[in-house]
């Protein structure tokens, strides 16, 4: 009896040292200029005279070893009210995994997958229309769209957010906050490429600084967060 309370200990404490290996802090995290989340060596003064006071998302822990996204939708630009909601509603169930970074496992990659259904090209043509009138890429949407003879088609609709852990202390990288939209083949079976990718990341950052902006040109691979000393958490 006394091995295995022993080796149950050593198993917990295992599990305890993987779980804040892997940790991401709970908290508000205001966007802060940087690349890929490292100091850019900005003066305390200058990074507050470039930066916008945007707060990007928060992280709440769901449990012991589970946690929940909820990004700003209302930083999204040229969103309409009713996508700001639709996306806003996608956050209330969301499922959270974690891993090592597919380019770099030496990285923590924490992914939030807020959407997994099977929506109809009327739905799908409606949810374009909600999000960002001014994406470079909404014509090419629409082209897309009108190229499907089909219009009894059914697409697999995924909605994901995945944050990088750079290893920086109050600190987290927003990489991907995209819907993504399959066409289901004969057999129920989601095609390969998307026929529509939405980005919602490239929404929430193309109007933080003006262009040309060399602080601009790094937000192309994502955004980074940075927790307050003030956030309630």
């Amino acid at each position: 009896m006394k091995l295995k309370c022993k080796a149950a200990l050593i198993l917990l404490a295992g599990l305890i040292k993987v779980s804040t290996a892997a940790a991401v802090g709970a908290g508000d995290y205001y966007y802060v200029i940087s690349e890929n989340c490292k100091p850019v060596g900005l003066t305390d003064e200058q990074k507050d005279a470039l930066t916008p006071d945007v707060l990007l998302f928060e992280i709440d822990p769901a449990n012991i070893s589970d946690y929940s996204v909820k990004i700003n939708n209302d930083a999204l630009s040229d969103y309409t009210e009713e996508g700001i909601a639709y996306l806003d509603n996608l956050q209330k169930k969301q499922i959270y995994t974690v891993g090592g970074h597919p380019d770099n496992n030496k990285k923590t990659e924490h992914r939030f997958l807020l959407q997994k259904e099977i929506i109809n090209y009327q739905t799908l043509a409606g949810l374009l229309n909600r999000f960002s009138q001014v994406q470079n890429d909404k014509g090419r949407f629409y082209r897309q769209l009108l190229s499907i003879k089909n219009k009894a088609a059914r697409f697999l609709a995924i909605t994901e957010v995945r944050l990088t852990d750079e290893k920086i202390p109050d600190r987290a990288w927003l990489t991907h906050y995209q819907s993504a939209y399959y066409a289901l083949d004969g057999s129920g079976q989601p095609v390969e490429p998307a026929v529509i990718t939405v980005s919602h990341l490239a929404s929430l950052t193309n109007w933080l600084h003006g262009t040309p902006s060399q602080w601009q040109r790094k937000l192309q691979d994502g955004v980074c967060g940075e927790k307050p000393a003030y956030s309630h958490w």
